[in-house]
Order: C-alpha cells, then sequence, then structure tokens
C-alpha cells in the first residue's frame, strides 16, 4: 500500500499508473489494476482527512467571498 496519500502523490501514481497499463499485454495489466487498488484502498482509509481538507477549502472560499462582497 502506498505510503504517502497527499494529493499530488495520488495523482501523480495513478499517471504512472495508466501510462504504464497502455499496449501492456493483459497479465501485466492486472498487475498495475492490483497497485491501483491499493492506491484506492489507501484514499478510502484515509478519507477522513480528505473530507476535512475539502470543508476547510470550502469555508475558506466562502470566507473569501464574503470578504469581497462587503468591501
Amino acid at each position: 500500500m502506498p505510503t504517502d496519500t497527499t494529493p499530488a502523490a495520488v495523482a501523480h501514481s495513478l499517471d504512472r499508473w495508466w501510462n504504464m497499463v497502455r499496449g501492456m499485454p493483459t497479465s501485466a495489466a492486472v498487475v498495475c489494476l492490483c497497485e491501483a487498488l491499493d492506491l484506492i484502498e489507501a484514499l478510502a482509509s484515509n478519507r477522513d482527512h480528505y473530507a476535512a481538507m475539502y470543508h476547510d477549502a470550502i469555508a475558506s472560499r466562502d470566507a473569501r467571498t464574503n470578504i469581497e462582497i462587503k468591501e
């Protein structure tokens, strides 16, 4: 299972996986699919962290919008 589940690391891993899978024999593609499933599992286990980051970003956006409207 990947140890770095930051959004940038996840995006990099998914890009790497997709580039490897294209044009591969079926058996190799299955191995890569297993890697992708491990990545998805890592994201799911860390979902509370990402949910908190999402809510913080929305709150920050809303606060900026309210400031702009008041000015």
